[in-house]
């Protein structure tokens, strides 16, 4: 490891802090494209899950401050909003269609978890 690796630039913390969102922000983008194609379909979900992942392991780490607190609130319905959709404007093309049904399983799922667990 380099001397450069450890600089806390406000550029670096930048990047850092805002990397999640804008995979986020990409993944839907890359979903919401006009004829996507069934590897642009599988690239956008694989960036969510990226994204997701990176959210959870920092939400754990920091015990829920900042945004990731937000984004964990309503990742479900983000979930819910996008496999909608997919589904009633992106509906000719079957691959998107299943991804979206995944989708909403989790979310489902998400929401059971929290429901069960805040009781």
């Amino acid at each position: 490891m380099g001397i450069w690796s450890k600089v806390r630039t406000p550029i670096n913390t930048f990047l850092y802090e805002s990397k999640p969102f804008i995979l986020l922000a990409i993944g839907v983008y890359t979903l919401s494209a006009e004829d996507p194609n069934t590897i642009l379909i599988a690239c956008g979900l694989l960036l969510l899950v990226c994204s997701a992942v990176i959210l959870r392991m920092r939400f754990r780490n920091r015990k829920g401050r900042g945004l990731e607190t937000v984004f964990y609130e309503l990742q479900p319905f983000v979930y819910l909003g996008l496999a909608l959709y997919v589904m009633f404007f992106k509906n000719s093309n079957k691959f998107a269609v299943g991804f979206a049904l995944v989708l909403l399983c989790c979310a489902g799922a998400i929401l059971n978890w929290r429901y069960q667990n805040r009781r």
